[in-house]
């Protein structure tokens, strides 16, 4: 398996953590769904897979060194403070809940809820590759 890192996320979804680190919002509550809204592969049904890569994706979930270098040269606008606060961000306090491995899914119906601060939640909610 791929490493996967924090970074795996696009500018869209650490602009909101800044913006909501900025306002003071990022340690409110918030809730996101996992969906798909048709059956993959022109398929008429679809069993849910995965739930363990997701969870090892949030356990060693963690900007390091390099990430921090990487972010601060290319938003160097950036307050200083908000890259101390990501370097110790983790997603410890976030709660996952999901529909047992090997279910039949459904379109439209949540496949995994990740819940907790806002700022954790929005930027795991859709990393650069599928869950």
């Amino acid at each position: 398996m791929r490493q996967l890192t924090a970074l795996m996320t696009d500018l869209y979804q650490l602009t909101m953590l800044y913006g909501y680190w900025l306002a003071g919002r990022h340690e409110e509550e918030a809730s996101f769904d996992l969906f798909f809204r048709k059956h993959p592969f022109g398929g008429e049904f679809t069993f849910f897979a995965g739930l363990e890569d997701i969870l090892d994706y949030l356990e060693g979930f963690r900007f390091d060194d390099g990430h921090i270098h990487y972010l601060k040269r290319a938003m160097p606008h950036w307050r200083p403070e908000f890259f101390d606060w990501l370097e110790r961000l983790d997603c410890s306090n976030l709660r996952v809940d999901a529909i047992d491995e090997g279910m039949l899914a459904f379109p439209s119906v949540p496949l995994c809820r990740v819940s907790g601060h806002l700022g954790i939640a929005q930027l795991v909610k859709q990393p650069s590759f599928t869950w």
